[in-house]
């Protein structure tokens, strides 16, 4: 079985984030180009260190070349919750300080996810090697040694702005893929729901279409038996094995042409044209003409109906939806009446079929207009081809119209309605 559309639909928006990701990649990496003004305009630098006239001194080195937002402390002990809740661009961390010193403070940031990412300038007087090290293990980015010289500064901050500009570019790219990897993992999940139901509803269907085969065929080869034997009591006899023959070959025939006339429903191959329709006169033709089905089982088939009035639809289809509703009526009406009106009502030409039959029970309501519900088990008693409403509501469907159906249960009687626009 071919691949659905919407399994091509996500195997192209896949390749369309590969394309965006290198997009967003490249545009990431202009935007920090060296000197960036952007880059200096939005990062937000923390810097700690217990010597005020160090802090002083940074900022001012730092304002002078463009950068814009600070924020300071000389309390070591309060640098880890500051920089937990304020998430800066970058931290200038002094290594020697009393109460919590640097490497301390390197310590609770690498174990925490949420800010480990945030580049570190370790500021030292200290020249034991041990010491970078040991913030090198601790994720340190790089280091400046005290007194800071502002040329050595700029260029550092200003790499390490610009590496985690980067860092943060590729994360909301990340993150986007993600996303869009979900969502199309969803949306493959539901294609391939949908191709299983598909099978499902083929294989639904080849049974239905056998169920309903299988009767007419079985007549049919009743009557050819009964002919290759040649006897006959009488003539009416043989007249009425052959009227049970055509009778047969007739509803294979309508089978058919109901498998088909759905096929092409659901494919699109059928057009509607508009006609100018006479309600009346369509709806006392059809009483006319199931008027003897009627009366052989007995039941009475009434018109009730507002006098002239007409629909702007196509007239087989109207009609053969018409029928189809009769037909139905009389087939599951043992005793009483079947009833058919039309009416406008808010707008809307109702076309409607009642009965006085079996009815159908709650738990069978949502399966009514389904192509694969065959009727013999809605109704337990009767036998139908299970097609024929799937049918009318598509045609009705076509024409911009709706069927609807109200039964208070079993054995209480149905309405079917056909609703169309109003002219």
């Amino acid at each position: 079985m071919p691949l659905p559309n919407e399994i091509y639909a996500s195997l192209e928006s896949l390749s369309s984030v590969e394309e965006q990701v290198g997009a967003e990649t490249y545009l990431g990496a202009e935007t920090g180009q060296l000197g960036s003004p952007l880059i200096k305009k939005s990062a937000k630098i923390m810097i700690v260190d217990d010597e005020p006239i160090c802090i002083k001194a940074l900022r001012k080195y730092l304002r002078d070349s463009g950068y814009e937002t600070f924020l300071t402390t000389n309390n070591s002990s309060e640098a880890f919750a500051m920089m937990k809740a304020a998430s800066p661009d970058i931290l200038l961390l002094d290594y020697m300080m009393p109460e919590v010193d640097g490497i301390e403070i390197l310590k609770m940031r690498y174990h925490d996810a949420e800010i480990i990412h945030i580049p570190v300038l370790m500021l030292t007087a200290s020249r034991e090697g041990s010491v970078k090290v040991k913030a090198l293990d601790l994720g340190a980015t790089d280091f400046l040694s005290k007194p800071v010289d502002p040329n050595e500064l700029l260029p550092r901050v200003r790499n390490a702005l610009i590496s985690k500009a980067h860092r943060d570019q590729l994360a909301k790219v990340n993150t986007l893929l993600e996303e869009r990897v979900r969502e199309q993992t969803k949306a493959l999940r539901n294609a391939f729901e949908e191709l299983k139901g598909l099978e499902r509803l083929k294989n639904e269907f080849m049974t239905l279409v056998s169920h309903e085969l299988r009767t007419p065929v079985a007549g049919i080869f009743g009557v050819l038996d009964l002919m290759q034997l040649g006897s006959w009591e009488s003539e009416q006899d043989r007249n009425e094995v052959l009227r049970m023959a055509r009778a047969q070959v007739l509803r294979l025939d309508r089978i058919v042409k109901d498998v088909q006339l759905f096929l092409d429903l659901t494919a699109g191959r059928i057009s509607p044209s508009k006609q100018d329709i006479d309600l009346k006169t369509l709806v006392d033709t059809k009483a006319v003409e199931w008027a003897p089905l009627a009366s052989e089982k007995g039941l009475s088939l009434n018109v009730v109906g507002e006098g002239a009035l007409s629909v702007r639809t196509d007239p087989t289809l109207l009609a053969g939806g018409l029928d189809r509703l009769i037909e139905n009526a009389i087939k599951f009406t043992e005793h009483g009446e079947v009833r058919i009106g039309y009416r406008e009502e808010a707008g809307k030409i109702v076309v409607e079929v009642q009965d006085t039959g079996c009815g159908i029970s709650e738990e069978y309501k949502s399966r009514v207009l389904s192509p694969l519900t065959i009727a013999e088990n809605i109704n337990h008693h009767k036998e139908g081809r299970g097609l024929g409403l799937a049918i009318l509501e598509r045609q009705m469907h076509l024409v911009g119209g709706k069927v609807l159906f109200e039964s208070q249960g079993k054995d209480q009687g149905s309405v079917f309605q056909l609703v169309l626009r109003g002219s």
